[in-house]
């Protein structure tokens, strides 16, 4: 099982979009999202190549979407 670190500035984007989502979509919804955003995280952890080739940012990032978001 791979792990993975979140940064503070991710963290707080978590939080942004729990709140945003929770206001707009209600908390069913925004429990699914979460949900959905930590289980990308965890299979990009597992398999990092799997994103997008982000050499753009910086050699060996990649990335990848989950609805309106991008994972780094």
């Amino acid at each position: 099982m791979s792990k993975y670190l979140l940064s503070t500035e991710a963290q707080n984007s978590l939080i942004k979009i729990q709140i945003y989502s929770t206001k707009n979509f209600g908390n069913v919804k925004t429990k699914q999202y979460l949900t959905d955003i930590r289980k990308r995280m965890k299979a990009l952890a597992e398999n990092p190549s799997r994103g997008i080739i982000r050499a753009d940012l910086k050699v060996g990032y990649h990335s990848d979407f989950i609805g309106s978001h991008t994972i780094y």
